[in-house]
């Protein structure tokens, strides 16, 4: 007990730290993926093809979406080909109006779209492959890579 007697006043000691606290907010919206199927085309036909396809938006938190096509495997959006992988190609084109006069694709040819009230929207694409083009048979494919911004 005296040694405790001669002890000084004991004192609690503290210590600080921080908490990080971190959350990543990501957006839900999403766009779907669509087939533009023209069905047959015959070598030579004088007549267009003509195809259509939907592109849906949905679940989107704001008020309105840009989208944009690229050029497919041309790379060039007013001169859109599709290939039969044997160096082959078909030209073709992709419109955001029935009309076909609005080409889809990048800077000012994208397309902005206003979501409805249940924050979602549709993009009706028109296609055409124009008549008069002379190809082998086969199967002509190409994928256009799309981009929504919000």
């Amino acid at each position: 007990m005296a040694a405790l007697a001669g002890a000084g006043p004991v004192r609690a000691a503290t210590e600080t730290a921080t908490v990080s606290v971190r959350v990543e907010v990501v957006s839900t919206c999403t766009i779907s993926d669509a087939e533009l199927d023209f069905g047959t085309y015959v070598a030579g036909q004088s007549n267009p093809l003509d195809a259509t396809a939907t592109l849906r938006v949905t679940d989107c938190p704001v008020g309105s979406v840009r989208v944009e096509l690229d050029g497919g495997g041309s790379g060039n959006v007013k001169n859109r080909r599709l290939s039969d992988g044997r160096g082959n190609t078909l030209a073709y084109q992709i419109y955001t109006d029935p009309g076909m006069r609005q080409i889809a694709g990048t800077g000012r040819n994208g397309r902005s779209l206003s979501l409805g009230n249940d924050n979602s929207a549709r993009l009706t694409l028109y296609a055409r492959i124009p008549g008069g083009q002379v190809v082998p048979e086969g199967t002509y494919t190409d994928t256009v890579q799309v981009t929504m911004s919000f």
